[in-house]
């Protein structure tokens, strides 16, 4: 089972934080959705580790997200919604 920390790292190597490159390839972003669908809802098993954690980090993920559905084509921007 995957814990919210190495979760937390995969999706940082795929769509880091705002900083001086705030925007990552097309692909990475499209690997980062794609992922969340596949490990998303391990996340949200209370197995997984605390509740708030998992609910944090997949926030933060989400508004991440959001931040750079603008730059992204529509076929990866729908993928955000």
């Amino acid at each position: 089972m995957l814990t919210v920390k190495v979760v937390g790292q995969v999706m940082h190597d795929l769509i880091g934080i705002k900083g001086p490159d705030p925007d990552p390839h097309e692909q990475l972003v499209e690997g980062a959705c794609f992922f969340l669908q596949v490990v998303g809802h391990r996340l949200l098993n209370p197995e997984c580790g605390t509740r708030s954690a998992t609910n944090l980090l997949m926030r933060q993920f989400c508004l991440r997200l959001r931040d750079l559905k603008g730059a992204m084509p529509e076929r990866i921007q729908d993928q955000i919604q």
